[in-house]
């Protein structure tokens, strides 16, 4: 696999955080660390606060909590929703590119359908 490493421009997200309503689930922001160097991380806390600094000027910023999940838990084009009580993310509407598809982007394929 490619990585911002070895391809400049392209740039690879190690960790992701999300910023939802916790009244309905909704995600209204989603927040991605790509590191500077290989193996780079950000401390989990870091990542959250980061991502509730960027809604802070939110309208209902009082009900919004952030979670840290998987960056491969997204897929471009999808809204998403967060389960408050499992804490699973979920997507709403159907994908325009599927995380294969995307992956194979990465990889430098072409058509993958």
């Amino acid at each position: 696999m490619s990585t911002n490493y070895d391809m400049p421009g392209q740039a690879t997200e190690t960790q992701a955080c999300v910023v939802y309503d916790t009244r309905t689930g909704t995600v209204v922001h989603t927040h991605t660390f790509v590191p500077a160097e290989p193996g780079g991380r950000m401390a989990s806390d870091a990542l959250v606060d980061a991502a509730l600094e960027a809604v802070a000027g939110h309208a209902d910023k009082m009900y919004l909590a952030a979670k840290e999940v998987p960056p491969e838990a997204f897929e471009p084009g999808s809204d998403y929703r967060m389960d408050p009580e499992t804490g699973a993310i979920r997507p709403e509407s159907p994908a325009a590119v599927h995380p294969a598809d995307r992956e194979a982007q990465r990889e430098g394929g072409g058509d993958t359908g």
